[in-house]
């Protein structure tokens, strides 16, 4: 396809700058056309990736969005991944036509060695946290596994070759969180049943990575999650368990320091922004009324066709002044329920401040625009472009007065409930997006709207999706 980011990169890093379910897996897609492989590096079974080819959706959990292409795709050493949604997904790729394993085994798909096994054990104790904790996790096991491998009783999926060793180490975790020997032992054996599936894709792939770039081969690295769900810079607790910045992804690709000039890195921001689970979310239409509405029946209930007859025509709702119906008019026009849970998401304006800040900490420029579309037929569009504190009293960032404006974004999830967002209105549009090709083919208010998103955040806009197949991609160079 001739994309520029490879113009003057061998490496191009794809992150999410919100809270996920941004667009990555399209934007990962459209790279891996150009390029011989695909890393993915943090995460496990909790992230859902969407790639729409031909009409036809396919969505990954584990397995890199690149396994679309005839490229090597590399399951990272930063990872948690589950046997069983693994063998599920192969089995889901391949009865698709997408060959995993079946096929080109050297040559489609590697796990790495050094990243760690997800097993029931780490299931079960996720759901006995959550129930303190309820953060509203995927219930996929990931924060367990992450917390196994700081406190050293981790498998890493090389271990899996070492029965007794593995066994040793499963035995200690079920001791510590409390589970019967026979669940133990059930979970053990299936572990090692599920091993034999994938066995012969475990490999040292920091080998595999070093033999593209030094062939000079072109490597895209896949984040998973958003910015502001890293357990480092995200809005704390409500946070997933692996870095998903930068640093956090270039490190569980097993790329090294020193080619940090090598790579490109491109931010991910959808025109609008959701949010899905529980936390902070400053620019939310509806606010706690819409977090309290989203976490009903465990985030289940409100399916689309169920929130289409109880509240009608989601663009009629979108077009409305009531800040909660208007929430849910942005879910329904943007279909904003999850690729990995099917919970329904959170919506609310652009938020230029939290964007600038994942900007900074990535240290990223160039922006991806995605899902314009989903703006097209809204009147009237808001952006976040600026805080104020809701209160008086002492923060982290010196005493403040109600009324002041946040001068420095307070990623914490106990201090967005003391500020409230500057919305700025700007005009929307009548016409529809999703046959531009250029920018000059976009209705000038939507080019507009664009143009504030750049200069609100600071950012270079260098890429706009207009729809969710791969042509519907405006590429700016």
């Amino acid at each position: 396809m001739g994309l520029p980011y490879f113009n003057h990169h061998q490496i191009a890093a794809v992150i999410d700058l919100s809270f996920g379910d941004s667009g990555k897996g399209k934007i990962v897609d459209l790279l891996c056309e150009d390029a011989s492989l695909n890393v993915r590096g943090t995460g496990g079974a909790n992230a859902g990736h969407t790639m729409n080819v031909m009409g036809h959706e396919i969505i990954t959990h584990l397995v890199p969005a690149g396994i679309l292409h005839d490229i090597e795709n590399i399951m990272g050493r930063g990872m948690v991944i589950s046997d069983a949604h693994l063998i599920n997904e192969i089995k889901q790729l391949e009865a698709q036509g997408i060959p995993v394993k079946e096929r080109l085994l050297k040559e489609r798909l590697y796990i790495s060695k050094d990243a760690h096994l997800t097993t029931g054990l780490h299931i079960d104790d996720e759901v006995r946290i959550d129930k303190l904790l309820k953060v509203g996790t995927t219930m996929k096991g990931v924060g367990p596994t992450y917390a196994a491998k700081g406190s050293r009783f981790g498998v890493l999926m090389g271990d899996l070759h070492n029965r007794d060793y593995t066994a040793s180490q499963l035995r200690k975790m079920g001791t510590l969180i409390g589970s019967s020997s026979e669940r133990v032992e059930q979970v053990l054996e299936q572990t090692f049943e599920n091993f034999e599936f994938y066995k012969d894709l475990v490999r040292p792939t920091r080998e595999i990575v070093l033999k593209h770039i030094k062939a000079g081969n072109n490597i895209v690295l896949e984040g998973a999650q958003g910015t502001h769900l890293s357990v480092e810079f995200g809005s704390y607790p409500m946070v997933t368990s692996s870095d998903c910045t930068a640093s956090g992804l270039i490190s569980g690709c097993d790329i090294h320091p020193g080619l940090e000039s090598t790579i490109y890195k491109l931010g991910i921001a959808k025109a609008y922004a959701t949010r899905v689970g529980n936390g902070p979310f400053p620019s939310e239409y509806g606010g706690e009324k819409s977090e309290k509405h989203c976490a009903e029946d465990g985030g289940k209930r409100w399916v689309k066709q169920v929130e289409d007859e109880e509240f009608g025509d989601s663009l009629e709702l979108a077009n409305g002044n009531d800040a909660f119906l208007r929430g849910i008019g942005f879910r329904g026009q943007g279909g904003e329920y999850g690729a990995t849970t099917k919970r329904h998401r959170r919506t609310g304006a652009f938020d230029a401040v939290a964007t600038k800040f994942a900007m900074e900490v990535n240290g990223i420029q160039d922006l991806a625009v995605m899902k314009l579309d989903v703006l097209d037929k809204i009147e009237t569009l808001d952006m976040a472009t600026g805080y104020t504190w809701n209160f008086t009293g002492d923060t982290p960032y010196g005493k403040v007065q109600e009324g002041q404006s946040v001068e420095s974004y307070p990623r914490e999830a106990i201090w967005p409930s003391k500020i409230e967002p500057k919305l700025e209105q700007l005009s929307g549009w009548s016409e529809f997006t999703t046959a531009a090709k250029s920018m000059d083919h976009l209705p000038r208010e939507a080019v507009a709207y664009v143009n504030r998103m750049a200069e609100a955040t600071g950012g270079n806009v260098v890429l706009v999706s207009t729809g969710p197949e791969r042509n519907d991609t405006i590429i700016i160079d």
